[in-house]
């Protein structure tokens, strides 16, 4: 259940950014998670990333025409394939939330994902621009591996020196305002671009 402390923290809105590109599959999963989150002001942006008259955004389409009664779900269409970095900007760039978490369409969270990290934020002062959660990595052969990082602080060298195990951005929990401060996600990156975001953000 939601704790008091977290419903007296009810006006803090925090939005999910979900971008897809072909993966139709997957993509309810990862919307159906972040629905069953224990935190109670969470909204889902969803960033379409198939070109349009592709079988990817036919298929993507129909997923979303399920949500189109839920107040907490948004669909945004890009009119052409940009990338990964695009479709996560454009996703934070048209929320008001105070709060921003990136989930990949192949990846899901677990129910109280969100409300451990809100709880962690809240404890910092607004230096402290993002906070990571652990992770499970399901293996193709359908072994499961556990994150192990646990530090806190000015990361920023283990970060640069490729020291610091963060996985995906799929477990990255950022102020709006500290995204906004390094310009988001930089578009020219085609992969690795959370390892790159990332980065900037322990620069602050």
């Amino acid at each position: 259940s939601v704790s008091a402390f977290l419903l007296n923290r009810s006006s803090d809105l925090l939005v999910v950014v979900i971008p897809t590109f072909r993966r139709p599959d997957k993509l309810e999963r990862a919307i159906e998670s972040v629905l069953a989150q224990t935190y109670p002001r969470v909204e889902v942006i969803v960033v379409d990333d198939n070109d349009p008259d592709t079988e990817g955004r036919l298929l993507t389409e129909q997923i979303m025409f399920r949500y189109v009664a839920n107040s907490r779900v948004r669909y945004i269409k890009h009119e052409h394939n940009k990338n990964g970095s695009a479709a996560r900007n454009t996703g934070a760039r048209n929320s008001d939330a105070e709060f921003v978490a990136f989930l990949d369409d192949d990846d899901e969270f677990f129910p109280e994902k969100i409300e451990s990290q809100i709880l962690v934020l809240s404890k910092k002062d607004s230096s402290w621009g993002c906070c990571y959660s652990k992770y499970v990595v399901k293996t193709p052969k359908g072994t499961l591996l556990y994150s192990r990082e646990q530090r806190e602080g000015n990361l920023y060298l283990e970060a640069l020196m490729r020291e610091f195990h963060m996985a995906s951005g799929s477990n990255l929990l950022v102020r709006k305002e500290a995204f906004e401060s390094i310009g988001g996600f930089d578009e020219s990156f085609i992969r690795n671009q959370d390892i790159e975001f990332l980065t900037r953000m322990l620069k602050l």
